[in-house]
């Protein structure tokens, strides 16, 4: 065997490993994206951030999930923004979709902060620090999507990309003047 085959062979597995760990790191969904792009300008993340501009060097942490069911005729994805590096806390929202000036809308129609909840070590289910807005029903339904969303990957994103401008997007909220 050449010293050039003995190469070839050594720096194979090498490649492959290189190449194995780029794919494994996921882009963020475009759609989560662009939920993230409406909570950071309408200063939801980073959480309460009044100076969002002041911001641009922190990371989020998200996960989310699109729900069809929950709210019949209606398409909303749920946004969790961790705040502990363990998930065991963070902020929820509810966005849901729309239409108008030849863009798609994301209205931002609740938020709650969370609290994973644990008896023995065990996880047990989530705890609303800041509840959000409605009852029994809108607790249930959120504690339901953030289970689901803890269960799927989530995405560091740097708060300047989602800062930028979107074209695609508009973004409205319920705390919106009227």
């Amino acid at each position: 065997m050449t010293n050039a085959m003995k190469w070839a062979l050594a720096i194979v597995p090498l490649w492959i490993l290189l190449r194995t760990s780029a794919s494994a790191q996921e882009q963020p969904p475009k759609v989560l994206v662009e939920a993230a792009h409406c909570l950071a300008v309408k200063k939801y993340i980073p959480e309460g951030s009044t100076d969002i501009e002041n911001s641009k060097t922190a990371k989020v942490n998200l996960g989310y999930l699109v729900d069809t069911k929950s709210y019949p005729g209606e398409k909303v994805i749920y946004v969790v923004s961790y705040t502990k590096p363990d998930h065991s806390e963070g902020y929820v929202y509810i966005l849901f979709f729309g239409q108008g000036n030849g863009k798609q809308n994301l209205n931002i129609q609740n938020n709650a902060k969370f609290a994973r909840v644990t008896k023995g070590g065990d996880y047990d289910g989530v705890l609303f620090v800041e509840p959000p807005l409605g009852g029994e029903w809108t607790q249930k339904h959120i504690t339901s999507a953030i289970k689901q969303i803890e269960q799927r990957p989530s995405f560091s994103l740097p708060t300047k990309e989602v800062l930028g401008p979107s074209p695609r997007t508009g973004c409205l909220s319920y705390t919106d003047k009227k």
